[in-house]
Formats: structure tokens, C-alpha cells, sequence
């Protein structure tokens, strides 16, 4: 006969498989619809918000962004602070490295130190990092990080993100299959730097520029539908 600290410990190992095994099946679904990945799966960080660490919200605005991102090659945001933009584009991102072969993302600034200076919490990169390193122990995948160049290698997929600044040749030497431009109306050389980015993608990848306001430059006219 079982001691009770025995029948609890099997009761305790139980409900542990039952979490896993749920888990699992969620991560599934996750892995084909990037909106659960963003709701069930996503956490953010903001410095001056208590709890720093706060799990993705459940917006409709933030879900018919990620609609239009999953089903247009082409989209650009004009966004306003606070929008949670640049989360949600690298959280659809890191969604698509992680459970996709050979992905070839560029994360793309102003400066490079922008996109991947690891020590700036809320360059695009560290936002990457930190995404994956809240994902459950369970499921998260196993990644290297480099910092000259700044990448994210993704061993399970053979997929990379890569970020760089708005004058990197990089974005020349690859096959992109993914390109996040962040606050592009203030690249000075946002429109070289889109006219270059655009043939990497070889007409199947996806591009994605977001900015706020900045004047009727080259964002703005491209937004507008001018370009």
C-alpha cells in the first residue's frame, strides 16, 4: 500500500505529464498559427511598466496586423508610440525561424547598434532574444548568438536572423527570406536601402517596414502609395 507522500508524489508526476503533453499540443497549434504563437506564447518587455515583463496583449488591432503580415509579401505600418509594433513584427519573425527550414532574416536600423547591440534592451535583436529565452524550457529552441556579426543561428531549423544597419552591404551577399526595416522614415537612406533590400527576396520573401512619423519622405510617399 502506497504511503501518502508516495501517492502524492505519483499525483504531483501525473499532473506534470498532463502540463507537458497539453504544452506539446499547444506549441503544435503555435507552430501553424502565428497569432496563437503571439498570445500564447510571447512575452514583452517594457522598462517603465510594472511588471517589466508582461505577456503579449490581446488586441484586435495587433491581430489584423499579424493577418495582413501573414498573407501580404509587401507591408508597411505607420505606427504612434506605444502600439507595440516593433514587438509584434519581431515576435512573427522569430515565429517564422523557428519553425521554419532555412529562414534568412534581416533585422534592420538606422544603426546597427538599433537592430542588435545586445546591450540596448530594446534593440530588434535583444527583443528577439528575449522572446525565445521566455519561451517554456519545454519547447524553447536551442539557439547561438553572435555579435560580430549580430545573429540569431537557430540550429533545429538551419535559420538565421541578422541585424544590421540601413548602409550594411549584407543584405547584398544573401537570399533574404525576410526583411523587418524598423523606423524607416529615419533612414536617411531608407529609399537605397529598400531599392537594394527588395531584389533579395526574390519575389517569394517577405518585407516589412515601420515607422512613425517623420515628414513626407520616402516612408511616407511609399505608404501613400505615391512611390
Amino acid at each position: 500500500m502506497l504511503t501518502r507522500k508516495e501517492l502524492e508524489s505519483q499525483i504531483v508526476l501525473k499532473t506534470i505529464e498532463e502540463e507537458n503533453e497539453k504544452l506539446v499540443l499547444q506549441w503544435n497549434f503555435a507552430s501553424k498559427d502565428p497569432i496563437y504563437f503571439l498570445e500564447e506564447f510571447v512575452y514583452t518587455f517594457d522598462p517603465h511598466s510594472e511588471p517589466t515583463c508582461q505577456k503579449f496583449p490581446r488586441k484586435q488591432y495587433l491581430r489584423y496586423i499579424a493577418e495582413k503580415w501573414i498573407n501580404e509579401s509587401l507591408l508597411l505600418i505607420a505606427k504612434s508610440r506605444q502600439m507595440l509594433a516593433s514587438w509584434l513584427c519581431v515576435a512573427l519573425y522569430v515565429w517564422d525561424a523557428i519553425f521554419f527550414e532555412g529562414r534568412y532574416i534581416f533585422f534592420q536600423s538606422k544603426k546597427e547598434d538599433d537592430a542588435g547591440n545586445l546591450k540596448i534592451p530594446l534593440s530588434l535583436l535583444s527583443r528577439a532574444k528575449f522572446i525565445i529565452d521566455h519561451l517554456p524550457p519545454l519547447v524553447k529552441p536551442v539557439y547561438k548568438i553572435s555579435q560580430t556579426p549580430c545573429l540569431l543561428y537557430f540550429s533545429d531549423t538551419n535559420s538565421t536572423i541578422h541585424a544590421i544597419s540601413q548602409d550594411s552591404d549584407a543584405i547584398r551577399q544573401y537570399t533574404a527570406t525576410g526583411i523587418l526595416s524598423d523606423e524607416m522614415a529615419f533612414q536617411e537612406y531608407n529609399r537605397e536601402a529598400f531599392e537594394s533590400a527588395i531584389p533579395t527576396l526574390g519575389g517569394k520573401g517577405k518585407y516589412t517596414a515601420i515607422s512613425s512619423a517623420n515628414g513626407k519622405e520616402f516612408f511616407y510617399r511609399l505608404y501613400s502609395d505615391i512611390e
